[in-house]
């Protein structure tokens, strides 16, 4: 018997965490680039790559955040390692995607 409701599954998917962590990274792109005043045609080509690889480097962070959720909620050295595990996939994606720019 699956105990868990289709509204909560709907919610918590691996599909809907990338989305929502794809659009956060998009929204901070075009925040940062915008006051920056480097967001215009001429640079189209370069800002490009920032908003192809950065969403997608934080939507795996994402999953890989939401996936751990199992270890963060034990005890003792399975909770760091959760921790540890989901806060180096943002900590070690994100860089790398804004690297490759």
């Amino acid at each position: 018997m699956n105990t868990i409701s289709a509204r909560r599954l709907t919610y918590d998917s691996n599909r809907m965490i990338f989305a929502k962590n794809a659009l956060l990274a998009v929204l901070v792109l075009l925040v940062f680039f915008s006051v920056n005043g480097s967001l215009s045609i001429q640079n189209l080509r370069e800002l490009s790559i920032y908003f192809t690889f950065t969403p997608i480097a934080a939507g795996i962070s994402g999953i890989i955040f939401k996936n751990t959720v199992g270890l963060r909620q034990s005890t003792g050295f399975k909770k760091v390692m959760g921790w540890a595990i989901g806060l180096l996939a943002y900590g070690l994606f994100i860089p790398l995607a804004l690297a490759l720019g």
